[in-house]
């Protein structure tokens, strides 16, 4: 009996329960927050006060299918599908190009039966698991800056397409960020450093110059340079977030007692999330939040130093830096320290596609953690129990 109850569990070997355990607990803040944020606003609109955080339960809901599929498939097998991931985003982000949801200005979104998804979401992990494939294929040594930039864009030049969808969106923030990333693993990789100076030079001046094409990025930096001066325009919501966790003091003023959210921060459930915790937690609210994302990106990175090849290496890597970026850029916004733009708080702020898509990373991440990875749903495994059901009908 006790073997019998042993063997249950197997599939459950090997998983890093300190990264789930954190994603798990920023999940469940974020329902509360996301009531919080969200139910003088459904009030208004003469809906349940109940009504956004539920919806919100029904995404988490989702992640949690999603991040099981990625935690229980063998994270090899993205390795063989990552042009069909890449892809697949490409053309996602195409269509929005073509048949997207405008928002605010900013074509963004695709509705699928019914549904409002955000493409460029769904391009991180394709980018990531592009990136991750090609890099750990690299042929080394590299000889000169010719052959370096023959190799690089013989791998990653395609990435130029996705930089130049994602421009004309716009959206610059998802830009930097997958730039970023895309960075980062150049630097983990075996390359001398002049060569990753180089590259480095030529992204930066690339996304300054697609940075202050549009007139209102610029307006957004003067208010981030200049926030007294732009207090009722490019500065206002900044102002009014960092005046929100400025009340919060040490322990907040309690849970569903912040004033900010009543129409002066702007998608507090959203862009002003870490806001909305610092008034109302206080300083000690806000440092569990910061505790619990240091465990995810410190057992992440230990999961990338860990991995047993280089695919899972750079992916793990690529995971966490979209995770990291995303949540320091939203802090920042929110304390004031980088122009205000709409990157969510991962796990925390509403919205379907990022919280599914971070979710669905962090299940490929477990998947890297594992003692015995893809023992349990790996190609390998799927083809075995298939020839041995044909061998079993085949005898009658």
């Amino acid at each position: 009996m006790k073997q019998a109850v042993k063997g249950k569990f197997t599939f459950m070997k090997g998983f890093d329960y300190w990264l789930l355990v954190c994603v798990l607990a920023l999940c469940v803040i974020g329902v509360i927050f996301v009531f919080s944020g969200t139910s003088d606003q459904a009030l208004r609109a003469n809906l349940p006060a109940n009504h956004y955080m539920l919806r919100h339960v029904g995404f988490v809901g989702f992640g949690l299918c999603f991040m099981a599929f990625g935690a229980l498939l063998d994270y090899s097998l993205w390795k063989k599908f990552s042009p069909i991931c890449f892809f697949g985003g490409v053309l996602l982000l195409l269509l929005v190009l073509i048949m997207g949801v405008e928002v605010k200005g900013a074509k963004r979104w695709l509705m699928i039966a019914g549904v409002q998804i955000q493409p460029s979401e769904i391009m991180k992990f394709g980018v990531a698991v592009w990136v991750s494939a090609k890099f750990s294929v690299l042929k080394y040594p590299i000889s000169d800056w010719k052959d370096y930039g023959q190799k690089m864009l013989q791998s990653f030049g395609v990435l130029l397409i996705v930089a130049l969808l994602l421009a004309l969106q716009p959206n610059f923030s998802m830009l930097l960020i997958i730039s970023i990333v895309c960075f980062a693993v150049l630097i983990t990789a075996d390359i001398p450093k002049k060569y990753i100076l180089g590259t480095g030079g030529i992204v930066f001046s690339g996304l300054l110059l697609v940075g202050l094409v549009e007139q209102y990025r610029i307006k957004r930096l003067m208010g981030f340079l200049n926030p007294e001066e732009n207090a009722q325009g490019s500065a206002y919501q900044a102002l009014n977030m960092m005046t929100a966790i400025g009340n919060g003091g040490l322990t907040g003023k309690g849970l569903g007692e912040g004033t900010q959210k009543l129409g002066y921060v702007p998608e507090v459930h959203t862009d002003g999330a870490f806001a909305l915790i610092g008034e109302e937690l206080g300083y000690i609210g806000t440092l569990v939040i910061f505790a619990c994302f240091f465990i995810i990106f410190y057992r992440g990175l230990l999961i990338a130093d860990n991995s047993k090849s280089n695919f899972g290496k750079y992916l793990a890597i690529c995971i966490v830096g979209f995770i990291a970026l995303n949540m320091l850029i939203h802090v920042a916004v929110c304390l004031g320290k980088f122009p205000t733009t709409g990157q969510p708080l991962p796990f925390i702020s509403m919205g379907g596609s990022n919280l599914c898509m971070n979710m669905f990373m962090i299940g490929v991440l477990l998947n890297i953690s594992r003692e015995n990875t893809g023992k349990f749903l790996s190609s390998d495994n799927i083809n075995a129990k298939y020839s041995a059901q044909k061998a079993r009908y085949s005898r009658g």
